[in-house]
């Protein structure tokens, strides 16, 4: 009878340090997302880094313009979809980001003879936009992001 107790112990104790091993490694790979941004020498771009310890799986992309979201930032932009590089991510097309790793959701090069104008309408474009970055861990916990694209608008001048 003493051998069938020490036995039930020892299995709840492998049960117990199971779980507890479970709860360490959700906890060691989490990744750990951040939204950047660039506006530098011509270059404009809008990123998802993943600056944690494990892998994130991107579901959806939401941009808020306003009072309107939507699922596409060329949907968003009154800008020819064929002057800068978008990626699309949904429910069909998700994305993973490894550790250091980003995507890149929105960029543009202009070239040394782009008129300040135009780099300061790409601004002014993105500015009025929030981002908003769905994804989920390897442990299907959900991870949100949300940040505003208002610091394009920097450069803006005061009327």
């Amino acid at each position: 009878m003493s051998a069938i107790i020490i036995s039930l112990i020892a299995l709840v104790a492998t049960f117990y340090q199971l779980h507890l091993q479970r709860i360490h490694n959700e906890n060691s790979l989490k990744p750990l997302l951040q939204i950047d941004f660039m506006d530098c020498n011509g270059l404009l771009f809008v990123r998802v880094t993943n600056n944690g310890v494990g892998p994130v799986i991107i579901n959806r992309l939401e941009f808020r313009k306003g009072e309107r979201s939507h699922f596409y930032i060329k949907d968003c932009l009154d800008i020819d979809p064929r002057t800068y590089h978008h990626i699309d991510i949904n429910a069909a097309n998700k994305k993973i980001i490894q550790p250091t790793g980003f995507i890149e959701i929105f960029s543009k090069q202009f070239d040394e003879t782009a008129q300040a104008i135009d780099i300061g309408y790409f601004r002014k474009q993105l500015s009025l936009l929030v981002l908003k970055v769905k994804g989920e861990d390897i442990y299907n916990n959900a991870i949100v992001i949300e940040k505003s694209l208002q610091w394009f608008a920097r450069h803006e001048e005061d009327v």
